[in-house]
């Protein structure tokens, strides 16, 4: 018992800083592209690497195909070996300048997006797609029709989508945060492209074990990874998070629900969908106005405890 304790111990350290940098060398370097003597790996003016060759040859091939893919630094390596183990931290040090540790989020996303579509290809993986449908006629529903023939063609964009309908809850109803209180909208963007890149990663770990469905399976565990990221990441004990990430999932299917609902009720005007589009925002918007008076209700508590 003791043993797993002590492992479990030096995981949740490992998780909270497991970042090692080595000491710089004393060696002088005469950088090529700007003239710079320097000491260090990199120029301090250009940021051109120490070792750039001055020969042309299959070494500046190599050298290339480091840079394309942050090879030279494992950077990209360790930022999917973070993103899988320590998500909630991962995101905190992006938010908190720790921007060189890994991977840029945008460049992360085009990689995984790309080596996503590579592997689909490769393995023949079926991507389940959230049908849009109506207990009603098709006649008529012209604009519908196509939105629902585009949500079936661009599977990728449909759930880099779905990903932004979470943005908004999130900023709400964790924005009264202990640890990271009040952050912006363009903050709450990165952390749904932090988790849209999860999603992907993890379908792609379960292309590679022989899924046929992996988004699906994915998507299944994506709940739990939102516990495991909110957690660390804003600071709330973990029933605070269980149901503010249980209110954050529900209010962003219920927006989506109103979307599509709303946009039928302009195509055909039904009067089921306008019901439908009308319950599902009240019932939205009443958890996420509990949700952030909550919040907002304990960081005055916590406020009025620190003075």
């Amino acid at each position: 018992m003791m043993s797993i304790k002590n492992t479990i111990a030096r995981f949740r350290a490992w998780q909270r800083n497991p970042y090692r940098f080595k000491p710089l060398g004393n060696d002088s370097h005469h950088c090529l592209n700007c003239g710079l003597e320097y000491v260090g790996k990199f120029c301090p003016r250009c940021s051109q690497p120490a070792q750039t060759r001055r020969k042309v040859g299959w070494g500046t091939v190599i050298d290339g195909i480091k840079d394309a893919f942050d090879l030279e630094t494992n950077s990209l390596v360790r930022t999917f070996c973070y993103l899988l183990l320590r998500p909630g931290y991962l995101i905190r040090d992006f938010l908190n300048g720790k921007r060189k540790a890994c991977t840029p989020p945008v460049n992360t996303l085009l990689m995984v997006g790309v080596a996503f579509v590579l592997l689909q290809n490769l393995f023949g993986a079926r991507m389940s797609v959230i049908e849009l449908s109506l207990p009603v006629s098709d006649e008529g529903y012209k604009f519908y029709n196509a939105l629902n023939d585009w949500n079936t063609q661009n599977k990728g964009w449909q759930y880099l989508l779905l990903s932004v309908f979470f943005m908004i809850p999130t900023w709400l109803l964790f924005r009264h945060s202990p640890r990271h209180p009040r952050h912006t909208l363009v903050e709450g963007l990165f952390i749904q492209i932090f988790l849209f890149m999860l999603n992907l990663l993890l379908a792609i770990i379960f292309m590679v074990i022989g899924c046929k469905q992996p988004n699906k399976w994915a998507s299944l565990l994506m709940p739990l990874y939102c516990m495991f990221t909110f957690g660390p990441l804003f600071g709330y004990n973990w029933w605070s998070t269980l149901w503010r990430s249980v209110a954050v999932i529900l209010t962003s299917v219920l927006m989506i629900i109103t979307i599509i609902a709303f946009i039928a009720f302009l195509d055909s005007q039904p009067k089921g969908a306008l019901v439908v589009a009308v319950v599902s925002l009240t019932i939205s918007s009443i958890i996420i106005t509990i949700g952030y008076l909550i919040g907002r209700s304990t960081e005055r508590r916590h406020r009025v405890k620190a003075s």
